[in-house]
């Protein structure tokens, strides 16, 4: 009986110890949100030529096909490029958010184990 007071005892204190520590812990409040200069700007669409029609360019001359051709070759290219800078993005906002998740979880704890002492 005497080994199991000792053995609660001790850890009770253990216990107090730890607390007392984790309760001087500073939470870590996130920073800033991500620069809203970071935020791709979706490329704009080439215009279609009014010379084409349902899918029929045969109104168009060559050289107004080619340079669309070319547009929407180059709309393509920026495309995957905000794809790119937009996944950087929403993983940075996604990063700051769960730095505000983390710094309110911590402040609810910090502050439950000061109740507990």
């Amino acid at each position: 009986m005497l080994r199991g007071c000792v053995a609660f005892t001790f850890s009770v204190a253990l216990a107090a110890f730890a607390g007392a520590a984790c309760a001087a812990e500073l939470c870590q409040a996130p920073g800033p949100p991500p620069d809203q200069s970071l935020q791709p700007v979706v490329p704009v669409k080439p215009a279609t030529p009014p010379c084409v029609k349902a899918a029929q360019a045969s109104g168009c001359r060559q050289s107004v096909i080619k340079a669309y051709n070319a547009s929407v070759d180059d709309y393509n290219v920026a495309m995957a490029k905000f794809n790119l800078d937009g996944n950087a993005y929403i993983d940075a906002l996604n990063h700051w958010a769960r730095s505000g998740v983390d710094y309110a979880n911590c402040e609810v704890q910090r502050l439950n184990r000061q109740v507990m002492q």
